[in-house]
């Protein structure tokens, strides 16, 4: 399985997770020792854990590796030190909850004639610690897809997609 493994952490890959999972298992937020020995024991231990709560060893990663909010939980690609960076914590069932990595990505172009044009994510949406918020989640699809929503710049755009509109400090703003 780690012979297969191209250094890919897409969704589906099948070698990232022994991969992966070895080297975390062996780091514990320390440099690793190049050890032959503790470096096979890894290995061993991690197979055995993968076929214990996945029934194989080649589980595509993104079985390992989740993005969790609220009710929503995504496969994802990406992982720990990689572009699409998602560092995880393990949960009981052997899964990882990714806790921290990318967050607000913006993108900016010019076109042609000098127009700007901007898009974004994050991945947990623009409400990120009300739970109640119908925004708590609503990034996480795109962000587990990859995927980047427009930024509106221009006021006509803004107002075109408002969900409501209130001015700082009245306390309950009134849906549009």
């Amino acid at each position: 399985v780690l012979r297969k493994w191209d250094l890919r952490t897409n969704p589906e890959n099948t070698s990232a997770a022994l991969a992966i999972l070895t080297l975390q298992s062996l780091l514990h937020g320390r440099e690793i020792e190049r050890d032959p020995a503790q470096l096979v024991a890894g290995l061993i231990e991690t197979a055995r854990r993968l076929k214990e709560r996945f029934g194989r060893v080649d589980v595509p990663w993104a079985q390992v590796n989740r993005l969790i909010r609220g009710q929503v939980d995504y496969g994802l690609g990406g992982g720990p030190d990689v572009l699409h960076a998602v560092y995880g914590k393990e949960m009981k069932d052997g899964r990882l909850r990714g806790f921290v990595g990318d967050s607000y990505v913006l993108l900016v172009t010019w076109d042609a004639q000098g127009r700007v044009h901007s898009r974004s994510i994050h991945q947990y949406g623009s409400a990120t610690l009300d739970a109640t918020s119908p925004h708590y989640a609503d990034q996480a699809e795109l962000f587990v897809r990859r995927q980047l929503k427009p930024v509106w710049l221009d006021v006509r755009d803004i107002r075109a997609h408002l969900e409501r509109e209130y001015r700082p400090g009245e306390e309950r703003p009134v849906p549009q």
